[in-house]
């Protein structure tokens, strides 16, 4: 049984030194930076978003959830400190040691918690929470708000590579990286999300200067395959979808003087091949994790939704109807699943403030794209389409990890937390048409 973490008198004196500290170092930078780059005026809006996030997020896991994933990560790491004190040398070497080999280790962490949580990610992220607690001094709320600090740093990267091509949208843009609520609570404390969100903004910033602006070429590779490797530590299911994105960019950006319908279809010829190239990664690269191989997904999801009808949180659970665990079966589905992913829980179906605030979002995105739809409907649809590659392949992404997340899925509470990168990405490409189509009737 993993224990609640305690939040004492020291906990919020090392939380308020922390957080002293970084907005000292945040606003000088942000006065550094403003004059040459305007969006610079955002820094503490998108900061303070961040560590408002780690609050509320634990508080509602210490205060009203009392259990979850975030405080098994916490105790492991936890558990690896306290072995520290007599067994440095030791520790470290546990630290090098990959899941499949701990049982073999001087001491395993992972040993004495239920069998379900031993999987290779949850040793991967708690290592990655181990350094964290160092520098917390092994505080869960110095620790959280850490973790907060450092997806904001991603974020921040990424938000400012988008906000030099898409100059008039900087402020629309800080909704998708800073402003959804329920985003900022799942993905501001101890979660693997909040690693991978950041990790998403990292992508974005050295993607696009090793593809669009071609600049600072050795550091941006290095920051390009670290991302690329955390994904594959913490969630390798996000890099089947996201490495044929990230292949079909680079493809369309060098082939610029190819005429546009050739583009399309060499678009969708490297999408083909990309997926073709997943797929034998996923079955001889992915061998020590076989519940990522797609050979395995369709099995574990029939397994996954027979299980869940015994959930705890009953009245947050949402269902897809009778499914028939096909290929053909899950692709009849897929609308059903890309419809829960941006649109649901609807306002009828809450019934705690968690699901409430997610229905409100949901019902708010879902006007903001009936608002986009009618608006590119009534101007230039495909040219404002083909004049913004980057919004077809986040459409792609999003739609596609949609459909994963929401046949996934089995209630919001999880629901909220595994579709924030294709809400990240979906929103994006509605504020990009919806400035573009603005800025196409005022032209006209």
């Amino acid at each position: 049984m993993v224990a609640l973490p305690n939040i004492g008198l020291f906990d919020l004196c090392l939380g308020v030194v922390y957080l002293f500290l970084i907005y000292f170092f945040a606003y000088r930078f942000q006065r550094h930076k403003i004059n040459e780059n305007p969006e610079y005026r955002y820094l503490l809006v998108g900061l303070t978003a961040k560590i408002i996030g780690g609050i509320a997020f634990v508080l509602l896991s210490v205060y009203y959830y009392k259990k979850g994933d975030t405080f098994l990560y916490f105790q492991i790491a936890e558990d690896l400190r306290s072995f520290m004190k007599t067994n440095t040398i030791e520790t470290f070497k546990l630290i090098s040691t990959p899941y499949q080999e701990l049982n073999e280790a001087i001491y395993n962490p992972l040993e004495k918690y239920n069998y379900y949580y031993e999987r290779t990610t949850t040793w991967s992220f708690s290592k990655i929470v181990f350094f964290f607690n160092l520098i917390g001094f092994g505080s869960y709320l110095v620790s959280s708000l850490l973790f907060s600090f450092t997806s904001f740093l991603g974020l921040w990267l990424g938000y400012n590579t988008l906000c030099k091509v898409y100059t008039k949208s900087s402020k629309l843009m800080l909704i998708p990286f800073f402003l959804i609520p329920t985003a900022l609570i799942w993905s501001s404390g101890i979660l693997k999300d909040t690693i991978v969100i950041g990790d998403l903004g990292v992508l974005i910033y050295s993607s696009a200067n090793l593809i669009l602006n071609k600049k600072q070429l050795v550091q941006n590779s290095i920051l390009f395959t670290g991302g690329i490797l955390l994904i594959l530590l913490l969630k390798p299911i996000l890099l089947f979808v996201f490495t044929p994105f990230l292949i079909v960019l680079w493809t369309v950006y060098s082939i610029k003087k190819i005429v546009i319908h050739n583009k399309i279809i060499i678009a969708i010829s490297v999408t083909i091949v990309s997926l073709g190239l997943g797929y034998a990664i996923n079955n001889n690269f992915l061998k020590s994790r076989p519940k990522y191989q797609i050979t395995h997904l369709i099995e574990r999801l029939k397994v996954f939704h027979t299980q869940h009808p015994e959930h705890p949180i009953a009245k947050s659970k949402y269902e897809l109807g009778e499914i028939n665990y096909s290929p053909l079966g899950l692709a009849i589905k897929t609308p059903e699943a890309i419809n829960a992913t941006f649109f649901r829980p609807y306002l009828w179906e809450t019934h705690n403030l968690p699901t409430r605030i997610a229905a409100v979002e949901s019902f708010l995105l879902f006007l903001f794209f009936i608002i986009v739809v009618i608006r590119l409907f009534r101007a230039h649809f495909l040219e404002i389409f083909l004049n913004n590659k980057e919004v077809i392949l986040m459409l792609f992404f999003s739609i596609i990890y949609a459909i994963i997340v929401g046949l996934g899925s089995t209630n919001f509470g999880a629901l909220s937390r595994h579709k924030i990168p294709a809400i990240f990405f979906f929103l994006l490409a509605l504020i990009i048409l919806f400035r573009s189509e603005q800025h196409s009737s005022k032209e006209n």
